[in-house]
């Protein structure tokens, strides 16, 4: 024990530098932007297709930063059927496996908004939920409907 003693107190200019470096170490990987960046629960990002009452189609592009979460909707089939092009802007949060998120349709800001709430499948690779509709005038009903979405192969 006391050649222990001895060699430390003898190299205590190496054993500083080492406490430092771990000290630092511990401190850079603690605050790492890398880590920041990275989501906490299940990745979402990228292209969803999604189908909404009978006919309605299109498809979902997430960004994700940890919870936070936003991206574009964009409707190319009503859900009569018929061939449309529209799309929303949203934002929101993922946590839990849970996403909730309000939008706004790109052409006419503020007059069309809403809310969605889906919930990620335990495969990851299927989301399931509500979106509510908001009309632009008062006297519009508020209009909620299931909606699916499905990850498209990477």
């Amino acid at each position: 024990m006391d050649s222990l003693v001895t060699t430390l107190v003898a190299n205590k200019e190496w054993l500083f530098s080492g406490i430092l470096v771990s000290f630092f170490s511990w401190i850079f990987r603690s605050l790492s932007f890398v880590n920041f960046f990275k989501p906490t629960g299940p990745k979402i990002s990228g292209k969803w297709r999604f189908r909404y009452l009978e006919n309605g189609e299109g498809y979902a592009e997430f960004k994700q930063v940890r919870n936070r979460v936003w991206g574009k909707f964009v409707v190319f089939k009503s859900k009569s059927g018929r061939d449309i092009k529209r799309s929303f802007d949203f934002s929101g949060w993922f946590v839990s496996g849970r996403l909730t998120a309000t939008y706004e349709d790109t052409e006419s800001r503020g007059l069309v908004v809403g809310a969605i709430a889906l919930e990620l499948y335990h495969d990851r690779t299927k989301m399931n939920g509500k979106v509510i509709f908001f009309g632009g005038k008062g006297d519009t009903p508020v209009i909620d409907y299931d909606i699916k979405l499905l990850k498209n192969p990477a």
